[in-house]
């Protein structure tokens, strides 16, 4: 899911966003409602796969909306946030959490109903790879949902910090189709 060698998710980059989880989920909780209500769920219990799971809050949140019965799978590549999402979900029915990298995991025996991520595909190395494999996991008839940011001048927030980093070190200007937060700004590439 990550390009080890930017972003680090399994190491370093995994165990800092684990250290500000509650600030961080409290940024991007208001996600998940449009989240949600993209992934269209039936009156029935479902299988669903989360994609680049962090600490597990979105899964809680999309559990908590589902009929009862269903079960969400969250995938992370960094074992610091699925750890951290199995403590916050101990006794918890219907969430589970397991450290893969959907890019290259082996499909689940029992396919899902559903696959979504909030803000966690814009880091696939390979997307193409990825996207591929993601669909081997995804029942017939099945959904998916992402969230990704959109254009950058529309996120002010990475203006602003782009812009202080720059005040003291050269940035290099992004390649349009590297891993990273602003990778499908644009829906074109992703749906391409």
């Amino acid at each position: 899911m990550s390009d080890a060698d930017t972003y680090d998710w399994g190491g370093d980059r995994g165990q800092k966003w684990r250290d500000n989880v509650p600030q961080l989920e409290a940024m991007l909780a208001p996600v998940d409602e449009p989240l949600i209500a993209a992934l269209a769920l039936p009156d029935r219990p479902v299988r669903m796969a989360e994609i680049g799971c962090g600490g597990g809050g979105s899964s809680r949140a999309v559990l908590a909306r589902a009929t009862a019965g269903s079960h969400i799978e969250g995938y992370d590549i960094s074992p610091a946030l699925i750890a951290l999402a199995r403590e916050r979900a101990a006794g918890s029915a219907g969430l589970g959490y397991t450290v893969a990298d959907v890019q290259t995991a082996a499909p689940p025996s029992l396919p899902y109903d559903r696959l979504y991520s909030r803000f966690g595909v814009m880091f696939f190395a390979d997307p193409a790879r990825a996207f591929a494999n993601a669909a081997g996991w995804l029942a017939p008839g099945g959904r998916v949902a992402f969230a990704v940011w959109g254009p950058i001048e529309d996120n002010p927030w990475a203006t602003i910090v782009r812009d202080v980093v720059a005040s003291v070190v050269e940035l290099p200007r992004p390649e349009p189709d590297s891993p990273g937060p602003f990778r499908y700004a644009a829906a074109a590439p992703l749906c391409a």
